[in-house]
Formats: structure tokens, sequence, C-alpha cells
């Protein structure tokens, strides 16, 4: 399975005209549905394929389709948390195309909340980080931002992380071997 899925997210990085191709086959609403799987390995292809097609806005329109996105992510950080920085990078892409009715599902099923604890956590800083970054761009929507600031108002934890820049969760060494040309990619570290 992870050859197969690593073969498929392969294909999509080199020719991402082919994720136009995608939607018309119906194959988006069964991996946002797999993601209430109980099966570690599948939840962790399909969250690897959805970060494919979240680069996509084709892909994306359906995969807001679904209208059970965001509650089948709420899921996955329940069920796999192992994966939560995939599923948080998946959310990143979603939550910065600014699609309204992802944005009011999100609040609805309590994905918000979850973020929320994801922050109070042993997660990593990275997957912090990216929380982070999702939470202050949804802030900023014109027409649901206002409904976000009230929610994290309400949390302790995000008194604490609201003012970050997702950069300051970079450590000392991390960014001394960047610059030093020892790492071509800034790495998060935990």
């Amino acid at each position: 399975m992870e050859l197969v899925t690593a073969s498929i997210c392969t294909l999509f990085s080199s020719q991402p005209t082919l994720l136009l191709l995608i939607p018309p086959t119906g194959y988006i609403p069964i991996f946002v549905n797999k993601l209430r799987t109980k099966n570690d390995v599948i939840a962790k292809s399909c969250l690897a394929v959805l970060l494919k097609f979240a680069g996509e806005t084709a892909c994306v329109s359906d995969m807001m389709a679904t209208n059970v996105l965001a509650d089948n992510l709420n899921n996955a950080f329940e069920t796999h948390p192992d994966h939560s920085e995939l599923a948080c990078d998946v959310l990143v892409k979603v939550f910065e195309s600014g699609n309204n009715d992802f944005i009011n599902q999100a609040i609805h099923c309590d994905l918000i909340k979850r973020l929320l604890n994801i922050l109070d956590s042993n997660a990593s800083q990275s997957t912090k980080a990216k929380v982070v970054q999702m939470l202050q761009c949804i802030q900023l929507n014109p027409i649901l931002g206002q409904q976000i600031t009230e929610i994290l108002a309400k949390s302790n934890v995000w008194n604490e992380f609201k003012d970050q820049k997702h950069d300051l969760f970079i450590t000392h060494n991390n960014t001394t071997q960047y610059l030093a040309g020892k790492s071509s990619v800034i790495s998060y570290h935990n």
C-alpha cells in the first residue's frame, strides 16, 4: 500500500495537470470517506493522496462537495493521532482555499476545538506551527473570521500561541544547519 501511495503522490507531483482529470472519475469522495477507517495504513494513504488533491482547486471543490471532509478529518485526528501532521498538511491547503462552506463545517464539527487541543498536546513543534498557521489564516476570512476569533478567544491555549509566527517553531540548530548549507530544507524539530 505504501509503494502504491508513494507512486500516486510522485505522479501527481511530477505531473500536476493530471489532477484536473481526477474530479470526474468520482474517486475523491472515496478517499474522503475512507478517512473514517480504523485501518492506520489506509488512513495514512488517504491523507497523503488528499494532500496532493488539495493542491488543485477542482479537486478541493470535489472534496468540499462531500460535505463530510471536515468531520472525517476531525475523526482522523482522533482515530489516527500519529498522522496528525499529515492531516494538518491537508488542512492547511484546504483552509488556504478560503472555502466558507468548509470553514463552517469545521466550526460545526468541532474541528477548531480539536486543533486547539493539538496545541495543548505533546504534538511536534511542526504540527503545532501548522495549527497556528491554519487558525491565523481562517481568522482572516471576511465572512466567518469573527466567529473563529470568538471561538479562539474562549481558549486559554490560544492566548499562548496566537501571536506566534510559524518560523518561531524552528529550532536554533536547524536554522544554523540551513544557513551553513548543510540542509536544503528547514526541518521542524520535536
